[in-house]
């Protein structure tokens, strides 16, 4: 296959200062749409926004402890909540930002694969066919893959157990009580660097002790799961911030509002994510064997690219890219639940399953990471490498073409919105979407 492409295109391969300008040019796009959305008026409305907004202030219920934080800061502050929560937003953006892309440099990894749409270029699209009015960095989640990067560290340094213990429940507690989707990804490998920890030579003990040193995360996610609350739960945060914002009389919640979501009927709404997961036709399309594709295209990406650019000092050989193939497979066999059931949001899922992964192989040394599972794990993850290859042949033409036009569509099925998350289709639109910041700006 890469032979034919190479003939396609004219030339041995595509020339690697061709593709670096179209990186750029991706980059810049990618700019352009924050500072677009950084300077948007979204109000409590948005779902992006009344993410956030979730309180205890209609009773404990899940998603509420960051937003009863939030509550009262502006309620002691006067400072405007959707400014603070760009803000922290912001904030986490830059540190996960920073921390792999001097991870990288480090390596000797390739930085194409950063950007594109199921990694770090994930939080910048939306689920409106009107990407500029709308966006996805101002959600919880850069801040919920930062405290999984806080916790590693802390499970690979050299303090005592017991302080490891208390600071990875601490942070876990806190962002499970922010958002349960933490759980999924991050305390199944958080119970195994445990065990490792525990381990010498009595693996059963270990894993006792493992899962004794996390159980107060786990229960907090037991609580998250039981406070699911309702519709009158959902008017009294809302209430709460209008009376805050001075709005009397409170305008109506309306339905296309995160804080509405909390009172979702869990059985409709498992119901209605497999429905838009894996039932939903668009163009003619039907959304599972799209997705069925889409899974192994990532996976190929994310395990392939780093050796196909490789440079002069990337340690990246055979051992590693097992490594890093059975912490993705573990990892998106944990999040199978989100992946079906739980949520639809496939653009922060893939997000999700994406630097998650990343992040334990950036961290965790590789001598642990290598017998992290069992033996076998490391075999199917070396067999589905090999049965990959053999269908592509890894090669920078063949893997510069799949990374530009590879999309996710964030929410729910849209071949729309696959089309637009795609490197090809932000490049084409960057005329259009460099005259919207214009006019936002000095209009």
């Amino acid at each position: 296959m890469e032979n034919k492409l190479q003939k396609f295109f004219g030339g041995k391969r595509l020339n690697e200062s061709v593709f670096n300008g179209i990186y750029v040019l991706f980059l810049i796009a990618l700019g352009i749409r924050f500072l677009t959305q950084l300077f948007a008026d979204f109000g409590y409305d948005s779902w992006f926004i009344s993410e956030f907004l979730i309180n205890y202030q209609g009773g404990f219920v899940r998603r509420g402890l960051l937003g009863e934080i939030l509550f009262f800061f502006t309620q002691h502050s006067g400072i405007d909540v959707e400014w603070t929560i760009k803000i922290i937003s912001v904030l986490f953006l830059a540190f996960l930002t920073t921390f792999f892309v001097r991870s990288f440099i480090k390596k000797g990894y390739t930085l194409y694969i950063l950007p594109l749409c199921f990694f770090l270029g994930a939080v910048f699209y939306a689920n409106s066919a009107d990407l500029y009015t709308t966006n996805s960095w101002i959600k919880k989640d850069c801040m919920m893959v930062s405290i999984l990067i806080f916790s590693l560290y802390a499970c690979r340094s050299k303090m005592p157990v017991l302080c490891k213990v208390l600071l990875v429940n601490v942070m876990g507690i806190f962002v499970i009580l922010t958002h349960e989707l933490y759980a999924f990804f991050a305390l199944p490998v958080l119970f195994l660097l445990f065990v490792n920890i525990y381990n010498r030579g009595q693996l059963v003990r270990a894993g006792l002790y493992a899962a004794a040193s996390l159980l107060p995360s786990v229960i907090a996610f037991g609580l998250a799961c039981l406070a699911h609350g309702d519709r009158a739960t959902a008017d009294a945060i809302w209430d709460s911030w209008q009376v805050l914002a001075g709005n009397s009389p409170a305008r109506p919640i309306g339905e296309d509002n995160a804080i509405v979501a909390i009172g979702w009927d869990s059985v409709q709404t498992f119901r209605m994510h497999l429905e838009y997961n894996f039932l939903k036709t668009h163009y003619g399309l039907w959304s599972l064997p799209v997705w069925l594709l889409t899974f192994p295209l990532v996976y190929y990406i994310v395990t392939n690219a780093i050796s196909v650019f490789r440079k002069e000092t990337t340690d990246y050989d055979d051992s590693s890219k097992t490594t890093l193939s059975a912490i993705l497979l573990f990892q998106l066999f944990c999040m199978i639940p989100a992946f079906t059931v739980l949520c639809c949001d496939y653009g922060r899922l893939f997000f999700f399953w994406i630097t998650s992964s990343f992040a334990i192989f950036l961290i965790i040394p590789g001598d642990i990471a290598s017998k992290l599972f069992p033996p076998f794990a490391y075999r199917w993850a070396a067999a589905v490498n090999i049965m990959l290859v053999r269908i592509i042949t890894p090669g920078r033409t063949a893997m510069a073409i799949l990374m530009m036009v590879i999309g996710i569509s964030s929410v729910s099925f849209s071949v729309i919105n696959m089309i637009n998350t795609t490197m090809v289709y932000q490049i084409l639109n960057l005329p259009i979407a460099t005259a919207k910041l214009f006019i936002r700006l000095f209009m």
